[in-house]
């Protein structure tokens, strides 16, 4: 009984489609239909409306960016601004006021981590007292411009600009080298926007060759490579006579200190300035200097140091921790053991 009323239906089906749909159509009746251009549409300025509503959408997410840009983090100001657009476009400290050109070849890296030798060194030039400082690093420097003037004086020259990444700060320490104008006080801030490695390290010691003082400051800065980049940064100064590291992540402990994770308060300016200031001064050479007693000064209340910022590493000279990142988004371990999806640092307005 299925099989003949599926059939039966079949036929039925058939006769109404035949009916219906392809008579009309063999007949010409879709001639006799009229469609209608709605009013809108049929408009002459109708298309150039959409056009531009459609190029505006573009053009005013853009404005609001540059208008979030606008207002970067605490501590920023639109002369750091225009001293950053400045650092962009060339030099900030040219040869005739560098007053000192290593004399000292950059060393060929074999790319195998060195380990103290304990042999006797030579003796070390004087740390110099006086003569142009050359900062460079990016926007945790530039926000906290104002507070390193007014604690360095007119000798320190800022070469900051937002967003720039490890291998782009050590670069520009090449192109200053490449122009005679390394003077003989250099600050480096460099790891808030990507991870540093041993490999780039070594070319950082290359573009510093014969610079007698040599500040490097560590990081905070809410991603998975936070603790990576100190480590290296720790163990990069061991052997290192001419340089420092100037312990911002210890520093920036205390409540106060940062206003989004990463970029310094006004008060937190005031630190930076002053713990950098101190590694100027009174720099522990192959090691760490602090100034952990000054947070009290600028109203930071200061907390034990939370992670492990200097803990040898646990990997050899050769193997990263997890994938080489520039500001792309991935799901790393950090050294608290805690799974975090990093996003892109390099955001047009953050470090």
């Amino acid at each position: 009984m299925l099989i003949p009323a599926q059939a039966a239906g079949t036929v039925i089906l058939a006769a109404i489609s035949y009916r219906y749909v392809e008579f009309p159509i063999r007949s010409g009746a879709l001639r006799r239909i009229r469609l209608r251009t709605p009013r809108l549409l049929a408009q002459p300025r109708t298309p150039f409306a959409f056009a531009a509503a459609a190029a505006a959408v573009p053009a005013r997410a853009r404005r609001a960016h540059a208008a979030g840009c606008r207002d970067p983090a605490a501590g920023f100001s639109r002369q750091a601004l225009a001293s950053s657009q400045l650092a962009s476009k060339q030099l900030v400290l040219p040869p005739d006021l560098a007053g000192h050109t290593p004399t000292t070849p950059p060393a060929r890296s074999s790319g195998k981590r060195k380990k103290p030798d304990g042999k006797h060194h030579p003796a070390l030039p004087p740390i110099p007292r006086s003569g142009p400082i050359l900062a460079v690093g990016d926007s945790v420097m530039l926000g906290a411009s104002a507070a390193l003037e007014a604690a360095l004086g007119p000798e320190l020259h800022i070469d900051a600009v937002v967003s720039r990444q490890p291998e782009q700060t050590i670069a520009r320490l090449f192109a200053y080298r490449a122009a005679g104008s390394l003077p003989r006080r250099v600050i480096v801030h460099i790891g808030d926007n990507g991870p540093v490695y041993y490999a780039d390290l070594e070319r950082l010691k290359q573009a510093l060759a014969g610079v007698p003082l040599v500040v490097i400051v560590n990081v905070r800065v809410d991603t998975s490579w936070q603790g990576e980049v100190n480590s290296e940064l720790a163990q990069a100064v061991q052997g290192w006579h001419e340089a420092t590291i100037a312990d911002w992540f210890d520093a920036s402990a205390g409540a106060g200190t940062l206003a989004d994770g990463t970029h310094t308060t006004p008060a937190g300016a005031q630190l930076f300035a002053a713990l950098i200031a101190r590694a100027i001064r009174t720099p522990r050479l192959g090691g760490v200097t602090t100034d952990a007693l000054a947070a009290s000064s600028y109203g930071v209340v200061h907390a034990p140091p939370r992670g492990t910022a200097h803990a040898p590493s646990r990997r050899s000279a050769h193997a990263p921790i997890g994938p080489k990142l520039r500001g792309g988004r991935d799901q790393q371990i950090d050294l608290r053991g805690r799974g975090r999806a990093n996003a892109n640092t390099d955001h047009s307005c953050p470090s």
